[in-house]
């Protein structure tokens, strides 16, 4: 089964990479080899792949620099996945794209269902809710486009929030964290095996219908502030420093970012976790994982 991943060189495609299948022929061409914001060359690439799967990993994700980059948001965010689902219209191959809890606004006070209305409040959230509308435009009806959405993204490559702060306890004593954004963490690991899983399992039951909205993160409902408290102490078992900084609780109010960002943003995994029959490992042992395995 040919796959053509998206984004190879993000926190989310180097464990897709690590965490192929073996009967899974993977094409995970880098920046430098494909363009994906030129039409003409993705077309070329993925017509000359044929590809079964389109894995879409790739994406603009600095949620406050897109506030002033609006169009080149846009333009990954929004106009990639629209070409993607244009192309693979053309010869029938699927599209597996990745999301956000930054799609919803935050003024619920229970998980997300994939069916509830979407209302971003960023630009960047703004931006991937733009990419959702155009792939279930392009796909109606054809149950070929898929879109995982996830949260709070954080694994052992590239950038992330628990890399940020596992490497502040080596160089400070105080570190203050916002505790008033509810959400949930998701590793890069569990997310990469819930995207291969997903494709095994449309392999396997060619005729049953999946959602054409899903969602996955880790097990439990948190804040910024007590991940960054348990990095803390996973930081310390593994060795990683000496002494753990102490955490210190603000609020968003005095934290000020350009973007704003959902107060709630849990997202209801319960369809998924039926569909695929897994569950979802704890956030604490996820995070551990993903610290098992950062050098």
């Amino acid at each position: 089964m040919n796959v053509l991943l998206l984004g190879s060189s993000g926190q989310l495609g180097n464990s897709l990479i690590i965490r192929k299948p073996r009967d899974v022929n993977l094409l995970s061409p880098k920046r430098n080899e494909l363009n994906i914001t030129n039409y003409g060359e993705l077309q070329r690439k993925i017509i000359e792949f044929k590809p079964h799967w389109v894995i879409n990993a790739a994406a603009y994700t600095n949620v406050d620099q897109a506030e002033n980059n609006k169009q080149l948001a846009f333009k990954i965010n929004c106009d990639v996945p629209k070409s993607i689902s244009l192309i693979l219209m053309q010869y029938g191959g699927n599209l597996l794209h990745i999301s956000t809890d930054f799609v919803f606004d935050g003024k619920s006070n229970k998980p997300y269902l994939p069916k509830d209305p979407i209302n971003p409040i960023s630009i960047y959230g703004l931006s991937k809710a733009q990419g959702e509308c155009e792939i279930k435009r392009i796909f109606k009806n054809t149950n070929r486009g898929i879109i995982l959405r996830t949260s709070w993204l954080m694994g052992p490559f590239g950038k992330n929030f628990a890399k940020t702060i596992l490497e502040l306890n080596k160089s400070r004593e105080l570190i203050k964290v916002v505790s008033d954004q509810i959400g949930c963490p998701t590793s890069t690991i569990s997310l990469a095996e819930v995207c291969w899983k997903i494709i095994e399992e449309n392999k396997n039951n060619s005729q049953y219908k999946f959602p054409p909205i899903m969602h996955w993160r880790d097990n439990g409902i948190t804040n910024w502030y007590e991940i960054a408290k348990e990095i803390g102490k996973i930081g310390l078992k593994l060795n990683k420093f000496q002494n753990a900084a102490k955490v210190e609780a603000i609020k968003t109010i005095d934290y000020e970012t350009p973007a704003k960002r959902p107060a709630y943003s849990a997202l209801d995994i319960s369809e998924t976790k039926r569909i695929l029959k897994i569950q979802p490992l704890k956030w604490q042992d996820s995070l551990f994982q993903v610290f098992k395995n950062y050098h």
